[in-house]
This record gives structure tokens, C-alpha cells and sequence, in this order.
């Protein structure tokens, strides 16, 4: 194979790797847009608690068709455990949007997005891509959560905070067996889903900064073509040593020689 044709089959297959970290970053930058909305009042809560049901059903729906099963075993377990979120999110909404009403807003904004970070670096990525066969990673998820129970404290209703939370689950707790159900089934419709998230974050970003939508479309540039070129380009700096070894043969100083057997 030409030198060419194999460093461009490295960066595609890097391209490809690196469509895990965008898709999640997607989901964080979404669901934190989709808070920013809810509280300035730019998307009504109950569009958000349609989009869930819709996200929920096709999720399911996906999971059955590209993964072989219902997610929960069966179909009435799969729709109890859907219905004991939903309800246990509706029962507690009204004690999420009292539990950090004496905190200032600025510091849980900042505690948000501290969290955020701190869910990007530690998510079990290996899940998505089917290097392991169970979601990992309690302390990333433990890490999103929190940062959505905190934002929805800032919520203006509790059917807001209800709409907020549950999209927040739906977004990591469910995504991620939708996503490696797709990596698994075909590995371009999991690149044409990543840019579907992306250009789906980027457009809830523009209502609240047209600037903050650039920059996270510049940190996409960076991680689709920048890094990829970058690992491609050191590659050459890689040391490899090839060759037929010769056999390890001891060697034994003179003096501890042992005596011959007298005959």
C-alpha cells in the first residue's frame, strides 16, 4: 500500500475514533443550551416534554431494530422502567427547583459547567465504540446529573425543571446505547449521527450567543481535521524496531564455572 493511501486511511480511521468525544460534547453543549433556553424563555417546556417523548420512542425503537433487544428485556419492563423515570422525575420536581434556591446563580453556573467538564473526561467512551460491553463511568454520569439537578434549580416552574431533567437522563443516560448500537451497525451512519448532534447543538447554541455557537464549532473543526493531521503527522516520529532476533544466550562468568566431574 502507498505511504499516501496508508496515512490517509489512518486519519479517516482517527476521524471516525474521534466522532465518540464529538457526539458527547454535542449532548453536553445541547443539554446545556436546552437549560439556558427553558430559563430565558425561548423554548416552552411542553415542546421540550414532546421532543422527549419522541426521543424516548425513537431510542427504544432503534435499540430494538439495530441491537436484537428492548432495552429492560422486554417491552413491559422496558415501558415500567420508562414509566418509573418519568414519574419519579415528575414527583421530584418540585423539591429540584427549592434545592439550590439559596445559592447564587453565578455559582452554580460556574459548579455546572466545572461538572460538565469533569463528565467529558471521565465518560466510558470505550462503550460507544464496543470495546467493552457495559457502561462504566458512574462518576461522569453521577457528574451530568448533578450539573442538570443544579441547573434545573433555576428553573421558573417545576414543569420546566420536570422538562429539563428529563431531558437531561434521556440525553446520558439513553444515548449512549442508541449511539453504539449505530458505531456497531454501520460506522458512517455514526459519523452522519455525530454531525446531526452537532449541527443540532450549534443551532441551540445561536438564540442565546452566536459567538459561543462559533466557538464550539471551531472546537469541532479542531477535533475533526486539526488533531486528526496532528496524530497522523507524528506518526513518522513513531520508533519501531523490526527484524529476525537472535535467541537470548546466557553468559555465565569464567569463575562461576562449575568444576568437572573427576572420572
Amino acid at each position: 500500500m502507498p505511504a499516501g493511501t496508508s496515512l490517509e486511511a489512518n486519519q479517516k480511521h482517527i476521524t471516525v475514533a474521534l466522532a465518540t468525544q464529538k457526539a458527547q460534547l454535542a449532548v453536553v453543549v445541547a443539554s446545556c443550551a436546552v437549560a439556558a433556553q427553558l430559563k430565558a424563555g425561548i423554548l416552552d417546556a411542553t415542546h421540550l416534554l414532546l421532543t422527549c417523548t419522541l426521543l424516548m420512542t425513537a431510542g427504544y425503537i432503534t435499540c430494538a431494530a439495530l441491537g436484537g433487544h428492548l432495552l429492560g428485556g422486554s417491552l413491559v419492563r422496558g415501558a415500567r422502567q420508562g414509566a418509573l423515570l418519568v414519574g419519579g422525575v415528575a414527583c421530584l420536581s418540585p423539591m429540584l427547583r427549592t434545592l439550590a434556591a439559596t445559592i447564587a446563580t453565578d455559582s452554580i453556573i460556574a459548579l455546572s459547567v466545572a461538572l460538565m467538564t469533569a463528565h467529558l473526561f471521565l465518560h466510558d467512551y470505550n462503550f460507544v465504540n464496543s470495546v467493552t460491553d457495559r457502561l462504566s463511568g458512574a462518576l461522569a454520569l453521577a457528574a451530568a446529573v448533578l450539573a442538570s439537578v443544579l441547573l434545573s434549580s433555576t428553573m421558573p416552574s417545576e414543569l420546566h425543571v420536570f422538562a429539563q431533567v428529563l431531558f437531561s437522563l434521556l440525553s446520558f443516560m439513553l444515548s449512549p446505547f442508541v449511539r453504539r448500537y449505530i458505531r456497531a451497525a454501520s460506522a458512517s451512519c455514526h459519523v452522519v449521527t455525530t454531525a446531526g448532534l452537532v449541527c443540532a447543538a450549534a443551532w441551540l447554541l445561536v438564540p442565546l450567543s452566536l459567538s459561543a455557537s462559533s466557538l464550539f464549532m471551531a472546537c469541532v473543526f479542531v477535533l475533526t481535521f486539526v488533531c486528526p493531521a496532528l496524530l497522523v503527522s507524528i506518526h513518522k516520529y513513531k520508533a519501531k524496531i523490526n527484524g529476525p532476533w537472535d535467541e537470548a544466550v546466557p553468559h555465565i562468568p569464567r569463575h562461576l564455572h562449575l568444576p568437572p566431574v573427576l572420572a
